[in-house]
């Protein structure tokens, strides 16, 4: 019960009186790309560095202007962009989120017993929607904090994460294109190699095979002209 209380008070109010810590566990939020317009999964990683953690808050901000979260149906409507993750579930945990103001996610993985102590690994999943007219790196802050077995505050470290939005145009097509035909040489140094090199797909992600080919021209005509059907990264 007294964990409970504990994190009702991580989650309302952001902190809460500490025991001494000689460890500081680091929370991740990941970083990945997708294209404007596409719903991309960010997972947030604990690495406990030896600390027992039995209940985690993270704050993520975002910017509204650009990322939007799911929401249900409820009124006032309630975020539902938050889901347990391997770690979280292996100890037993669930979540529980608000958004205290736009452009805040705030999470909570927890269990009402309160004992179990989370291990190493992905805690949460988060998902995002990038606004069709975005086109520069998007950064995920991230503060968290965290509670042992006892229901004592533990200080966790909260790394950001970014979500990169790819633009492309029928000129990037076109290159690859030209270097699929052995037009153009793409150097594997050239900062466009990396950037184009976006197929084959598998399971909706991009498998970069460190080649420009007709899988490549086809992804990137699709992610052109906005056909994001099973395209998932």
């Amino acid at each position: 019960m007294k964990l409970l209380i504990v994190l009702c008070a991580l989650l309302l109010f952001g902190t809460v009186t500490s025991a001494v810590a000689t460890t500081f566990p680091t929370v991740s939020v990941g970083s990945l790309s997708g294209a404007p317009g596409q719903t991309v999964t960010v997972p947030v990683t604990l690495r406990t560095n030896g600390a027992r953690l039995s209940a985690l808050s993270m704050d993520i901000g975002f910017n509204a202007n650009y990322l939007s979260i799911p929401m249900n149906s409820a009124k006032p409507p309630k975020p539902i962009a938050a889901v347990i993750g391997p770690a979280g579930n292996d100890a037993g945990k669930t979540i529980v989120q608000s958004l205290p103001s736009s452009g805040l996610l705030r999470i909570g993985v927890f269990d009402v017993a309160g004992y179990s102590a989370i291990g190493d690994g992905v805690v949460a999943y988060v998902t995002f929607t990038i606004a069709a007219h975005a086109t520069t790196p998007l950064t995920l802050t991230n503060v968290s904090d965290g509670a042992d077995p006892d229901g004592y505050d533990v200080v966790a470290s909260g790394v950001n994460g970014v979500i990169n939005p790819l633009t492309f145009t029928i000129f990037d097509a076109l290159r690859a294109l030209r270097s699929a035909a052995e037009i153009e040489t793409i150097e594997k140094s050239d900062p466009d190699f990396q950037r184009l090199d976006v197929g084959p797909l598998s399971n909706g992600l991009p498998k970069m095979d460190g080649k420009i080919d007709l899988s490549d021209v086809i992804v990137l005509l699709r992610l052109v002209v906005g056909d994001l059907n099973g395209i998932s990264w």
